[in-house]
Parts: structure tokens; C-alpha cells; sequence
């Protein structure tokens, strides 16, 4: 996988997502999947932080994307709380 998903705190409040130099969209869809997966049985708000300091270049579109996996992931569940 191009984009790793970790927690990035003890607390499972934060998923950070690693990004490789090489990334695509499945990659990155797959990413919010994962984090959605982890995430579901925190019993708190849970944020992400993309880290894309390793990527070469954001594809056309990326921080839109992003955008949209903010507002899908404080609409679901635990995460909304």
C-alpha cells in the first residue's frame, strides 16, 4: 500500500496517514477504508492527518479529496462524537 494507515496518538483520537512517494486513488480510498475499520469502536472523535511530506507531487483534485474524507468521517459513528 502506497498510503499507511497508524494511530498516531495512545489515545486513538488521531489515524495518520503515510504517504509514499507513488500513491493513486485505490490507494488512497483504501486508506479510508482502513481508517474507517480502526476507527469505528473509539469511543471518541478520531481525526486524520495526511502526511504527505514524502510525496513528489498532490494529484489534480487531492484536496478536495481530502475534504470529502473529513466530512464523511465526522458523519460517521464514534467519529462524530
Amino acid at each position: 500500500m502506497a498510503i499507511h494507515v497508524v494511530w498516531d496518538d495512545e489515545i486513538h483520537s488521531i489515524i495518520r496517514w503515510d504517504f509514499d512517494q507513488e500513491w493513486d486513488w485505490n490507494d488512497f480510498w483504501k486508506a479510508f477504508d482502513t481508517s474507517l475499520e480502526i476507527g469505528i469502536d473509539s469511543p471518541h472523535r478520531v481525526d486524520v492527518i495526511p502526511n504527505v511530506t514524502n510525496t513528489k507531487r498532490l494529484p489534480i483534485g487531492a484536496l478536495g479529496a481530502f475534504k470529502t474524507v473529513d466530512g464523511a468521517i465526522n458523519l460517521i459513528g464514534p467519529f462524530s462524537q
